[in-house]
């Protein structure tokens, strides 16, 4: 399930569609219609429970992953270790898409994401500080998100070859963006800007920083359905990581070679030709791994997704009254 990315206009019309469409998915035509008729409080009662069923889901998951390396920045991404590489395999992949016709459009994403994770630095500092799961969670699947999609891009986007000279060129491969649009870490990377963009993620940031309890009643409607955009997306990412059986310190490796590559790209020298083919075979070496578990990760995760989102809304009690 997929929560449309349309800003939200905060009226009961607006929320009801969304949790009808995503956590009601699919449930009997007959159920939804119950649901849109309920009460104000009976629905903010039903969508408390059911977003604390998606929420315990991503509880579950996350205490069987490894997240050390992030989690151990607490907020701050500048303090991940070859967080220089990070930043430099960025600004020399934002150079070729400058370049390129075929570049993917996640790219400029890849630096607003880094911008945005800077400007936000305090927020999710002070998230580790109060130990705000949910924020925290946020922050992690944001990275992970970025590291895997340079990784990517690195691995399996980028071609390389040298000319008759040994000189070595690098260019994308075509109908790149087919691989990327519903791949649950490229859209999490996007989603997070849009999130910023449109004012969604101060209010989230603010209001769980300030001990305001998204899950309970009382909260009311409109502040539980902005978690849904939130929570819908940890939950991909967090599943991804999950099933893909992603190891962090194997991206790392792979963007710090892939600036060395660069940086030995301006040497003109026997050496240095010698050196950048050494270079690309390694990324090359790891290419295969990394789209399984791109492509693992995706289609095991959604498909999982779907079969819990089927029992979050088989958690609701059709004998309490309300349904």
């Amino acid at each position: 399930m997929i929560i449309k990315d349309t800003i939200i206009t905060e009226t009961r019309e607006n929320i009801d569609h969304i949790i009808s469409e995503t956590i009601l998915d699919k449930k009997p035509i007959n159920f939804k219609r119950k649901f849109h008729t309920l009460q104000e409080s009976d629905k903010e009662k039903l969508s408390v429970d059911l977003i604390n069923s998606v929420v315990d889901s991503i509880k579950e998951k996350s205490n069987n992953i490894k997240m050390k390396e992030i989690e151990k920045t607490k907020g701050d991404v500048s303090k991940l270790n070859n967080f220089e590489d990070v930043k430099d395999s960025v600004r020399f992949l934002t150079k070729l898409y400058n370049i390129e016709d075929s570049a993917p459009d996640i790219i400029p994403n890849l630096n607003q994401a880094l911008i945005n994770l800077d400007k936000y630095k305090r927020e999710f500092m002070e998230a580790y500080r109060q130990d705000n799961f949910l924020l925290k969670t946020y922050y992690e699947s944001v990275v992970f998100s970025l590291l895997f999609s340079i990784t990517y891009l690195v691995t399996n986007a980028i071609k390389y070859k040298q000319d008759p000279a040994g000189n070595l060129i690098m260019s994308f491969e075509e109908d790149l963006d087919k691989g990327t649009e519903t791949n649950y870490t490229f859209n999490s990377i996007r989603k997070f800007n849009k999130y910023i963009d449109d004012g969604k993620f101060d209010k989230f940031a603010n209001k769980s920083l300030n001990n305001e309890d998204f899950f309970s009643m009382g909260a009311g409607l409109s502040l539980i359905v902005l978690t849904f955009f939130f929570v819908w997306t940890i939950r991909q990412v967090i599943y991804f990581i999950y099933f893909s059986r992603a190891k962090i310190s194997d991206y790392l490796n792979s963007i710090a070679t892939y600036v060395e590559l660069n940086k030995e790209s301006i040497k003109n020298n026997d050496d240095a030709k010698e050196k950048q083919e050494e270079l690309a075979n390694k990324i090359k070496d790891v290419a295969d791994k990394i789209d399984v578990q791109k492509r693992k990760g995706n289609s095991e995760a959604k498909e999982k997704i779907e079969d819990d989102t089927d029992g979050d809304s088989n958690t609701i009690d059709l004998s309490n009254g309300i349904l």
